[in-house]
């Protein structure tokens, strides 16, 4: 289970890293004489710095050096020293000297020395070791710089690795060099800053000037520099909170990392020891000072809070005995503050460990409670920061190498995970100082850390880190054993980077002597499944104890009486029993039917006489019983004589009591269950109906019975109603049948009673309502209203469909919402002679029409209405003829008169076959247009387009053979049909619009396809085409006589061309008097100099041969003769 002990854990970094050292490789000079020289690089004026990483693996001297000796030091940085000339003299300051420090070999430093005309100061790892008052100007001399020698003698020699040497004609702050140790982003805008060199596979000043790049001398070579890399000075701070409330037993933890080793510790920042624990501490606000020894201008701090835990309270309720001499006592415990929420406790004297106890007597108890155990006291882990690196813990990974890509398996303490893979993101939990970067592997159950910790036997402890992913995929899980047995859950890493999740378990000891703890990963990814670690803990666990008391009490004893009032009559229910009762718990509630039914009130009434088992209930449900005893007196008697009422539903009934006898008189009287009573024993004026009758004594004691009076049945009839035939007709009647109940014989009235008669049927009557009525012996009558109807007046309407084309029998006429009158209707168009049962009439010719509506009882309604016809469609034509001959532009159309819009349009004839008012792009040739409207009437009309005649272009020329030395060529027109034209002449030369032109062709071989275009006045053209040939003409000539003697004149002999041949078909000899070949080539541009493998040739007279192919014609030429040669 995970301890709800949350780790307080604050990491305060004194300089801002700028982290991203992304560096190939490094300086190295495993022996002399290997260095680098940059030229006479001076710093004026008297600010200064210099700086570089470094890491000697043998005996050495200048790390970066512009001296001889020291009578001729511009400025010479060494480990731990500093050296520079100014005009007040020479200065040797041993900058580390007085803080102590010891630059040890094979350990990588960044150091570095500046002078700002007041001081010179020495710097490691971004900690200033100390300063020298110093003034004046930098002396100049015309010295070599060196990084890793003295240049003058060579007899200095580094051994080991330099990188990230920087020269800076400022005098850098402590926050600035501590700020880019490992790397310096934009050097080439850095004011100040004259030289930097970053042996990233070449040895160029990185700030831009190449003036001062870098001459290796010797041998040197460009490795990567070892790590761990060196950060500025950080401290990662913990605190303990006192274990109990208002104790003083805080602990606060403190791991400094960076600068240089050793530290020291402070609480008030004046009083420093090398202890990093601080122990017994109160609650309060504190602030942690770290620092390298000695170095107060180095210094960290880090407030940190210790808290006082809140004091544990019980929260305890009690439950009370419920009854007198009971057991069910009761008390619960919700602990809370402390350090919760994990609670134990232990009640007394009874041992149970559940939050709530029970059945408990009356009596006094206690409960001690006991809270979470939490972390407490020394840290038991060593290099839980890995503050001091690579030591105190064992692993199965490989130590990885800076810059290498890390593959899987490897590991690597850092403070940026990024310095060993690219692909690695995050920093030291709080945010700077080491941590473990792992790189795992498909390989499960590799140890990742362990260590072996001596422990108490039957002690508890809690474990405890802090896991970060560097990589999102696959996220690390970290199973932790303890002696080979894994706490309940494992550490599971973020799934995003730049988080650090706190994981914490609790362990007991157990008989074990040693705790054996390995973090082993159980991810078995290849991909992803990296992560870093931090702040590994094992501390002791400790609880506070806090004992509460409290008592459980009981309530007195229950006692019980009561007081009865009798029934003043058998059944009258008006006994009553009053409870008296003390003791127990109130509220009480009481019960007389032995505790079936219960209520809060003491007091029982309209109780019929019995014996009654009492029963009290406390609140805590305690109980008491008593039996109780309620007397009765005899009840009244009486007979009722009844009469009904006369007529249906009036109240003419009496109902009447007699023959009283025992109760109490005087009496009184009531028929409607004694809601009212009256002393006179007659009830006249009574409708029929059930009546509860009752007699009341003059105690108040009633008797009741139920009694009924009958209404005679009532008087019901139905009607016959005979309509009226037509709407106005008086022709309708209304017969009484079916007439039944009431008394004696009936009369009948249509007119509210004013008129009765003895015949059940009245006729003769107009449409309308009609009030009657029917009266018996007794007088009774009932009434009612009859409705003596006519038909509605006869409507009806007329749907009329005019003809669909011109003197046609299309038209309709429809009779449609036909109304009143008596169905079923008959219809006729002609004044009534003919009638039929269908009201839509087809087939109909244009013309009036006289209609009539007959219904079922002979009545008529009359109209007229007139079909109407369209006018016959009428078609002009459209016509446009097509602009040249064998053109298809020709255009068609019409103007439509008559039917009915809208109009579709069909084209035929000649191969075409389209839609619409106008059709284009037609060729010569006769066509048809058929056009309907939109009731599908149609009309037709045959139509032409024409054709003008055709344009024949035609040319020839005068001239047959046409030369370059004669290139004019003359054209006769032979065209017909054209009154217009234009020549393209194929050579780039203006258009001519003449009818018989002439014209001149460039001077050169080639031909030349003309083009004619003929057309007239309607744009209509013919296009011809005519091929012209210029021929080339074979011109050259070769010399007889060259004179090859070096005065610019006559130098080169060789045949000179014009015209009409191949050059890249050429050869051309030389031979001298013996027919030995002297010169040969087969570029016409190259011709004999005179001579001979490079010797002049004698005067004399040579043999030339030429051989060459014919550009028109591919025929070949040979031509040979002779050359004087003269000097």
């Amino acid at each position: 289970m995970h301890s709800k002990y949350t780790l307080l854990l604050l990491t305060f970094l004194l300089f801002h890293f700028k982290f991203g050292f992304a560096q190939s490789s490094s300086l190295f000079m495993p022996n002399a004489v290997n260095y680098i020289e940059v030229g006479d690089l001076d710093v004026t004026g008297d600010q200064l710095t210099v700086e570089a990483l470094i890491h000697y693996t043998g005996v050495s001297n200048n790390v970066v050096s512009k001296h001889t000796d020291p009578s001729n030091v511009n400025y010479l940085l060494r480990i731990g020293s500093f050296e520079i000339t100014t005009t007040n003299g020479f200065a040797n300051f041993g900058g580390v000297a007085a803080a102590g420090v010891n630059l040890v070999q094979g350990e990588t430093y960044h150091i570095a020395a500046t002078y700002n005309g007041q001081f010179l100061r020495y710097y490691v790892n971004g900690c200033m070791t100390g300063e020298m008052p110093w003034t004046g100007d930098m002396a100049q001399s015309n010295l070599v710089t060196a990084i890793g020698q003295q240049s003058a003698c060579q007899c200095e020699q580094f051994r080991g690795f330099i990188d990230e040497v920087r020269i800076w004609n400022v005098a850098r702050t402590q926050q600035e060099i501590a700020d880019n140790m490992l790397d310096l982003p934009n050097p080439t805008v850095e004011p100040g800053l004259l030289a930097y060199y970053k042996f990233d596979g070449n040895f160029v000043n990185n700030q831009g000037n190449a003036v001062w790049d870098g001459v290796p001398i010797g041998n040197p070579q460009l490795q990567l520099i070892p790590d761990p890399y060196p950060h500025a000075m950080n401290a990662s701070v913990s605190a303990s909170d006192p274990l109990c409330n208002g104790e003083s037993n805080g602990v606060i933890n403190v791991a400094g990392s960076g600068a240089y080793l050793p530290y020291e510790y402070s609480l008030d920042g004046v009083n420093y020891v090398p202890n990093s624990t601080f122990q017994s501490l109160p609650d309060g606000n504190y602030t942690v000072y770290a620092r390298p020894e000695n170095n107060n201008d180095c210094i960290v701090t880090n407030p940190i809070v210790i808290n006082n835990p809140a004091p544990i309270t019980s929260n305890i309720t009690t439950t009370d005995v419920s009854c007198f001499g009971g057991s069910d006592g009761a008390a619960t415990i919700n602990p809370t503050g402390g350090n919760g929420p994990n609670f134990s406790h232990l009640w007394n004297p009874n041992t149970t460990t559940d939050l709530t106890i029970q059945d408990l007597p009356q009596g006094n108890y206690d409960v001690d409670i006991t809270d979470s155990c939490k972390s407490f006291g020394t840290e038991l882990v060593s290099n839980g920061h890995f503050e001091n690196g690579y030591i105190d813990f064992t692993t199965d990974y490989t130590q990885g190498v800076y810059a290498s890509q890390m593959p899987g398996d490897e590991y690597a303490i850092s403070f940026d995970p990024s310095l060993y893979h690219s692909g690695f993101v995050g920093n030291g939990a709080g945010g700077a100082g080491n941590f473990m970067i792992v790189n795992s592997s498909a390989t499960a159950n590799q140890n990742v850390w362990c260590q072996s910790i001596p422990v108490t036997p039957n002690t508890y402890y809690n474990f405890s880190l802090m896991i970060s992913s560097m990589f999102t995929v696959s996220p690390a899980n970290l199973e932790i054993l303890i002696n080979g047995v894994p706490l309940p859950t494992n550490a599971i890493a973020p799934g995003a980077t730049n988080v650090w999740d706190v994981y914490e378990e609790s362990w007991f000891s157990g008989a074990s002597a040693q705790a054996d703890i390995c973090i082993v990963n159980t991810n078995t990814a290849s991909n992803g499944n990296d992560f870093g670690i931090d702040n590994i803990s094992f501390k002791e666990c400790a609880s506070c104890t806090q004992n509460f008391p409290f008592t459980i009490n009981e309530p007195t004893p229950l006692a019980i009486n009561a007081n009865t009032v009798s029934e003043s009559c058998v059944g009258a229910s008006d006994g009553e029993i009053e409870i008296i009762i003390n003791g127990g718990t109130p509220n009480y509630t009481y019960s007389i039917d032995n505790g079936v039914t219960f209520q809060p009130n003491n007091i029982f009434t309209n109780l019929s006489a019995g014996t009654y088992d009492v029963v009290v209930r406390d609140l805590n449900d305690c109980e008491i019983t008593l039996a109780v005893i309620i007397d009765a007196l005899p009840s009244v008697t009486f007979d009722v004589n009844l009469i009904d009422p006369l007529c249906f539903g009036d109240n003419t009934g009496s109902i009447e009591f007699v023959n009283i006898v025992d109760g109490t008189a005087p009496y009184n009287f009531s028929i409607d269950n004694g809601t009212n009573f009256q002393v006179n024993q007659l009830f006249n004026n009574q409708a029929s109906g059930i009546y509860d009758v009752v007699v009341m004594d003059d105690n108040g004691c009633q008797t009741s019975e139920q009694v009924e009076l009958f209404d005679p049945q009532e008087i019901t009839t139905e009607f016959d109603i005979t309509s009226v035939s037509c709407f106005g007709d008086d022709d309708g009647v209304i017969t009484f049948i079916n007439t039944q109940g009431g008394t004696g014989n009936y009369e009948f009235s249509i007119d509210n009673g004013t008129v009765f008669q003895a015949g059940n049927q009245f006729g003769n009557l107009l449409e309308g309502n009609y009030d009657v009525v029917v009266r018996d012996a007794n007088g009774c009558e009932i009434f009612d209203n009859v409705n003596v109807i006519s038909p509605a007046i006869l409507s009806f309407e007329i749907e009329s469909t005019d003809l669909v084309c011109f003197e046609d029998n299309s038209g309709e006429i429809e009779f449609t919402n036909t109304a009143g009158g008596t169905p079923n209707y008959e219809f006729s168009i002609d004044a009534g002679t003919n009638f039929q049962a269908n009201p839509l009439f087809t087939t109909l010719t244009s013309g009036m029409y006289n209609l009539v509506l007959r219904d079922q009882n002979g009545c008529t309604l009359t109209d007229q209405i007139v079909l109407i016809e369209p006018d016959q469609i009428e078609i002009t034509p459209l016509e446009i003829d097509v602009t040249c001959h064998g053109y298809c532009d020709g255009i068609l159309g019409a103007s439509v008169l008559g039917g009915n819009l809208p109009y579709n349009y069909f084209w035929s004839g000649n191969g075409i076959d389209a839609t619409g008012v106008e059709v284009t792009d037609l060729c010569a040739g006769d066509y048809n247009l058929y056009v309907q409207d939109v009731n599908g009437c149609n009309q037709s009309e045959n139509m032409t387009i024409s054709q003008p005649g055709p344009i024949i272009a035609s040319f020839y020329t005068e001239e047959t053979e046409v030369s370059i030395l004669n290139t004019e060529v003359n054209f006769v027109n032979t065209s017909q049909g054209a009154s217009n034209y234009e020549w393209d002449f194929d050579d780039n030369s203006q258009t001519s619009n003449e009818i018989n032109p002439m014209h001149n062709f460039p001077e050169e071989p080639g031909s030349y396809n003309v083009q004619l275009v003929a057309f007239n006045d309607n744009n209509c053209s013919d296009t011809v085409y005519g091929l012209v040939k210029i021929n080339d003409e074979l011109i050259f000539y070769v010399p007889n006589t060259f004179t090859p003697d070096a005065d610019q004149h006559n130098e080169i002999f060789a045949p000179i061309f014009y015209s009409g041949y191949e050059p890249g078909d050429y050869n051309f000899m030389i031979f001298n008097r013996w027919g030995e070949l002297i010169f040969k080539t087969r570029s016409p541009n190259i011709g004999w100099d005179g001579t001979y493998q490079g010797i002049p040739s004698v005067e004399g007279t040579y043999v030339w041969k030429l051989d060459f192919r014919e550009t028109m014609t591919d025929k070949r030429h040979v031509y040979s003769g002779h050359i004087n040669l003269l000097k």
